[in-house]
Parts: structure tokens; C-alpha cells; sequence
């Protein structure tokens, strides 16, 4: 039996994988830095997973009812990036590998 990345990563059970994408993560406070993961859209959730060099593992969990604005944007000027905004945080996800996959997200 395939392996629910949902269920296994965040804990939710209920949900299925409908997309995935390798992207990273801008750090609140790093500037220009960012974590490298994965992100994982549901029905009903966007997540995303990293393991840092560190071992420190990062995730990020958003129901889509908790997202106010969703725009495209741009990181560094160059890296084409997404801007999810909820009602209590702003994520800047990026590098979506090929470049492409970020008008798919």
C-alpha cells in the first residue's frame, strides 16, 4: 500500500495527495534564505515539508478556509515564487523546480 504523505507528515489522515511540488520556503527572519522541501496540495490543505541541514524538521500546515490572499510574485528578483497569505501569517514559497511548476501550484 502506497505510502499517504498527508497522513504521514502532518497527521492528516482524512486527506489525499492531489499535487506535489519541490520548492522551498523563505526563513521569517533570514533575509534571503531559504529551506528547500516539498509541498503537498490537498482538497482541502497546502503543506509543506523540509529536514534542514541540522536535521531540524520544518512544516508548514494551511487550511485553505485560513488563506486571505494568494498572489505570484517573484524572489530575488528572478525566482519565480507564490505568496500565500492567511490570517496570522505571510509564506513565501520559491525555486519550484523546474521553474514552470510555479504556474501550477
Amino acid at each position: 500500500m502506497p505510502v499517504n504523505p498527508m497522513e504521514q507528515l502532518f497527521g492528516l489522515k482524512q486527506e489525499r495527495v492531489i499535487s506535489e511540488f519541490i520548492c522551498a520556503k523563505k526563513r521569517r527572519r533570514g533575509g534571503q534564505l531559504l529551506y528547500h522541501g516539498r509541498m503537498y496540495v490537498s482538497q482541502n490543505y497546502v503543506c509543506w515539508h523540509a529536514r534542514t541541514i541540522t536535521g531540524q524538521i520544518k512544516d508548514v500546515v494551511i487550511h485553505l478556509s485560513d488563506m486571505v490572499h494568494l498572489f505570484k510574485s517573484r524572489h530575488a528578483m528572478i525566482n519565480p515564487a507564490v505568496n500565500v497569505v492567511t490570517r496570522k501569517k505571510r509564506y513565501l514559497f520559491t525555486s519550484f523546480f523546474p521553474f514552470t511548476m510555479r504556474d501550477h501550484a
